[in-house]
């Protein structure tokens, strides 16, 4: 599968630099006490940043411009012609899709060119990951856009391919409403797309507040009119629509035409797509985010993923079964029942004590429901024999050792490759009983036989409990379209007790005694629950739409919560610093069983087919590099770290830069609205009116070219917020700990052949050894000679001898170890004194199939810089009692930074790409440098938050802290200096890459 290359553009630019104006939204609250997940916001965030990069031209170009400017981006972003012209542009006169689309796209060299359908991002989420969050807040994301004029003005259409998918948004909708409507007094209409031609007419008064949003079913849109069937044309509007599709490629023989109908109404505007199960290949060069179900599970949101190999027959009614038959439904049953005994064993110890994690619960999902002979019915059937003890006692030894084998032999789990139970645990499962399994699963000390219960006003639900026990509760609960065929042809010796209870079991199934939940394809969507820890797939064939349903499936069941509100598997929680309770943290390596979702199917080809969606659904592996290691010293490494001001004043702010346009319709309003209606119109606080007519008054603008906002409510706002600034100011400093990681990030991508950035594992191998051999290089020379002394004194034999001679060759001499993959070059080595060994440094340009390494030409010069340096006897570096130094990522590492304001942008962090400590007695210099061209003023800004916050009548501050004397120092690289004046104002704050003399006391 290709790669995304809209990752790639999303990747190469912080979020830091997107204007202010871009940015009013807030990205961590969807409604009262729902707050979204850090992989939500990174969503959100990669969206804005290609919206940021297609539409940021938007006053200047029409649609076609951008497209064409967005396609270059893409194209030096990895897109190649070949992929263009086979994915994205239509060749084929001959085919439907030309002929729909050619009546509404320019054709170029008898083609419609690959610009035209550029515009689109796709959202590749795993079920279960809360796509429907992120869905409404890019909604809220665009209107906000829209309101501030930084994209056009357009409709918004969402469509899905289910009923029950829209009432599902329908329902997200009123709880965001709920929040926004007060917070922010904005709220979302929800509107059938049938109403849009009349609403169009009327137009809409209350557009800043009320925001229509307007739905259909995917599978609706033809190009006829009928009942409920909708002619596209008739809704065209221009192909200006923000078209956001859900799961929308679901469909009949129809989909292909409807994705043309699709972007033909987003031809002017944007086409926003999500699904858990990306197949066309558009969709993923297009992934803006990838949460697939794969990312989901190695990323630590879900449950790592078992699939058991061993293979099982004849699960299905036949009319002279054999003894063998028998047995084999009935191990099926006994294999899924056992392990489930032996989790819920694990979790009840585990629990003891504690508020964590869920009970764990089996998922059996059947192809045929309801006939005498169906699936349902047959696993019914074996449960009942086990629960009434008819059933074999050496079956039910065999079935565990099976289930022993199975873990023993095959414990790797799905995608990270993750021993799935210790040998102890696999062990311990000989030792469970059938009393043990009636406890468990069964909800009973003994055997007994079933009773049935049903609610008359409830004809989807059954449940069942085992009446050996007085107070036995519901054991298993049967869920389907309609019960009634099922009683009718299979519950006819039952005594149905009927139950009016109001209340759902499956509705209220987190907080229920049911441990068996079975039931076909009411379980594909619109559920949520933390229990499943086992599947059973019986009967489910390998066409295309049961693989869907499988991985659908999966994604309800790998969900995981162990403490509440925090969807992570522990050790990651652990990880990210979450407070756990002490007991819990102890028992992180008890908590597999619980943390996995085991997988069994009655169909060989339908477990392949499961393994061959999840595998081949990875649009590109990456391997990540775990071999670097810290620099070993005895020196403590700081890092200064910062507070809120007490007042916005304590720094003087520079002049607003502002557009010219921008400044005439504030100094307009200015001129004509008293403060009372100044208050009122844009709902301000006096004392912020007040600031807006002292600015107004002082003049405190400049006005420039800078990026035009347009529209007054946002530029009054923009102005506002850009005085009420509350700078940061210097806190404390702290040990570096988590704040340098990169290299613990460092990624090779592994594709599958035929991908453009491909590299074969025998060469990711080749890689390895390499940076093993430059991490401890070896002089060989000295090492034959000290051998050959050895061998002459008979220490060691001649075998000895040549064996460790042998040795030698795999060792590095030099320390530097060069490999070179589709014509681009590093250079592995361990430089002095770096803060991890070894480095990764890119010899000429950038690297696409590397990650986290120095790439960018400017770093590599200064580094190439700074090693030759060392290498002269007097350097800079030989008056310190010790130093030591690091890369900077600017990705990852962002707490190396210094914040600053920008005029045009408001509070911003500089990253620089370089930070060096050094010590002489108790002075202690933290040494920020980094290279880059002069070409962008912003550098002043970055320069005078460097200032403010380290420097005082133009010396550098002494912060007296742990006993050492802090000095925070800043030097920017450039090999042309010479484009300062001597008395620029900027000027000592530059030097060359290779001048390392470098006054601290200045």
């Amino acid at each position: 599968m290709e790669s995304s290359v809209l990752y790639s553009i999303t990747d190469s630019f912080d979020f830091e630099q997107i204007p202010t104006v871009w940015k009013n939204i807030d990205f961590n609250t969807f409604s009262e006490g729902k707050k979204l997940y850090p992989y939500q916001r990174e969503a959100l965030e990669n969206a804005l940043k290609i919206l940021y990069k297609f539409y940021q031209n938007n006053s200047k170009k029409d649609i076609e411009a951008l497209k064409k400017d967005f396609l270059k981006l893409t194209e030096h972003n990895g897109l190649v012609k070949e992929q263009q012209e086979k994915y994205f542009a239509y060749t084929n006169q001959e085919s439907k899709a030309y002929e729909i689309l050619s009546e509404y796209f320019e054709e170029d060299a008898n083609q419609l060119p690959a610009f035209h359908f550029i515009n689109r991002m796709s959202f590749w989420m795993a079920t279960g990951s809360g796509k429907s969050i992120v869905l409404i807040k890019l909604i809220e994301l665009l209107q906000d856009l829209m309101k501030n004029e930084t994209i056009p003005q357009n409709e918004i259409l969402f469509l899905t391919h289910r009923p029950d998918l829209i009432d599902q948004l329908k329902a997200h909708i009123i709880e965001f409403n709920q929040y926004t409507k007060r917070e922010k007094g904005i709220e979302f209409i929800v509107r059938d797309l049938k109403e849009f031609p009349e609403q169009k007419i009327q137009g809409n008064l209350f557009k800043d507040t009320q925001i229509n949003i307007y739905f259909y079913r995917s599978d609706l849109v033809s190009d006829i009119q009928k009942e409920n069937i909708i002619d596209f044309k008739n809704y065209d509007n221009d192909g200006k629509w923000y078209v956001i599709l859900d799961e929308a490629h679901k469909g009949d023989s129809e989909e292909s035409k409807r994705k043309q109908y699709f972007n033909i109404l987003s031809r002017n505007g944007f086409l926003f797509n999500f699904s858990a199960t990306f197949t066309d290949e558009i969709d993923i060069l297009s992934t803006v985010y990838n949460l697939n179900l794969a990312e989901y599970i190695k990323k630590g949101f879900g449950k790592h993923l078992y699939l058991f190999q061993e293979q099982f027959k004849n699960f299905k009614k036949t009319v002279d079964e054999k003894d063998f038959e028998q047995e084999e439904k009935q191990k099926i049953v006994l294999m899924s029942i056992i392990l489930l005994a032996f989790i819920k064993k694990q979790a009840h110890t585990l629990r003891k004590g504690i508020s964590a994690y869920h009970n764990p619960l089996l998922l059996t999902l059947v192809n045929s429901v309801s006939a005498e002979d169906s699936d349902l019915y047959l696993f019914f059937n074996e449960l009942k024999k086990i629960a009434t003890n008819k059933f074999s006692k050496k079956l039910f030894e065999e079935s565990k050792k099976i289930l022993q084998n199975d873990l023993y032999n095959n414990q790797l789990t799905e995608f990270e490759k993750d021993e799935v139970l210790s040998s102890a645990e696999i062990s311990s499962i000989k030792d469970l009983t059938i009393e043990d399994v009636w406890h468990y699963v069964f909800n009973t000390k003994s055997s007994g036989e079933f009773e049935v219960k049903r609610n008359p006003r409830n004809n989807q639900e059954l449940s069942f409990r085992v009446k050996s026990g007085a107070h036995s509760e519901p054991f298993a609960l049967i869920k389907i379209g309609d019960v009634k065929e099922f009683e009718k042809n299979n519950l006819g010796s039952y005594d149905i007790e009927e139950d009016f209870d109001d209340e759902s079991l499956f509705e209220n199934l987190d907080n229920s005694s049911v441990n068996i939940l079975m039931g076909s394809r009411a379980f594909y969507e619109g559920w949520d629950s933390n229990r499943p820890n086992i599947i059973n797939f019986v009967n489910i064939g390998t066409q295309s739409e049961a693989k869907k349903f499988i991985l659908q499936s999966i994604g309800r069941g790998i969900r995981i919560e162990p403490i509440k509100n925090n969807r992570k598997r522990l050790l990651p929680l652990i990880n990210d610093g979450i407070e756990i309770e002490e007991k819990l943290t102890k028992k992180s390596k008890d908590v597999k069983p619980l943390e996995t979702l085991f997988v069994f199917g009655t169909n060989q080809k339908a477990i392949l087919s499961v393994l061959e969606t999840l595998k081949g659904e990875q649009p590109e592996e990456e391997h990540q590099l775990s071999l670097f290691d810290k620099f070993i010293h005895n020196h403590s490494l700081f890092v200064p770290t910062y507070k809120t001001a007490k007042e916005n004043n304590q720094r003087k702010l520079k002049k607003l830069k502002i557009h010219e346009d921008d400044f005439a319709v504030f100094d307009d309003v200015m001129k004509t609205m008293d403060k009372t209606a100044l208050a009122m119109n844009y709902n301000l606080a006096y004392n912020d009116v007040s600031i807006l007519a002292d600015k107004h008054k002082q003049g405190d603008f400049k006005k420039t070219d800078e990026e035009k906002i347009g529209k007054t409510e946002p530029v009054v706002k923009h102005i506002l917020n850009y005085y009420k600034i509350v700078p940061e100011e210097v806190d404390s400093f702290s040990i570096v700990q988590e704040e340098i990681v990169h290299y613990n990030h460092i990624k090779v991508k592994t594709s599958a052949t035929g991908s453009a950035t491909s590299i074969e594992f025998k060469r990711l191998d080749e890689l390895k050894q390499k940076i093993e051999k430059a991490k401890n290089p070896v002089n060989v020379e000295a090492k034959e000679a000290e051998l050959d002394n050895l061998l002459e004194k008979k220490k060691i034999t001649l075998k000895e001898y040549k064996e460790e001679i042998k040795k030698l060759a795999g060792y590095s001499e030099t320390g530097i170890e060069d490999f070179s993959h589709r014509n681009e070059d590093i250079e592995i080595k361990k430089l002095l004194n770096h803060y991890y060994f070894p480095s990764i440094v890119s010899k000429k340009d950038r690297i696409k199939w590397m990650k986290h390494i120095v790439d960018t030409p400017s770093e590599v010069t200064f580094l190439k810089a700074l090693e030759k340096h060392l290498k002269t006897k007097e350097n800079f570096f030989t008056e310190f009692d010790w130093w030591m130094f690091s890369k900077v990522d600017h990705t990852l590492d962002k707490q190396i930074r210094i914040p600053y304001i920008d005029p045009a942008n408001g509070k911003r962090d500089f990253l620089p790409d370089f930070v060096f400590w050094l010590q002489k007695g108790k002075d202690y210099h933290i040494l920020y440098i980094d290279p880059k061209g002069t070409g962008r003023s912003e550098y002043q800004y970055k320069v005078d938050g460097y200032r403010d916050l380290f420097e005082d009548s133009d010396k550098v501050k002494t912060f007296k802290f742990s006993g050492k004397n802090f000095k925070v120092h800043l030097r920017l690289a450039t090999e042309d200096t010479s484009v300062f004046a001597d008395k620029d104002y900027y000027k000592k704050y530059w030097v060359e890459p290779d001048d390392f003399n470098i006054k601290l006391d200045e």
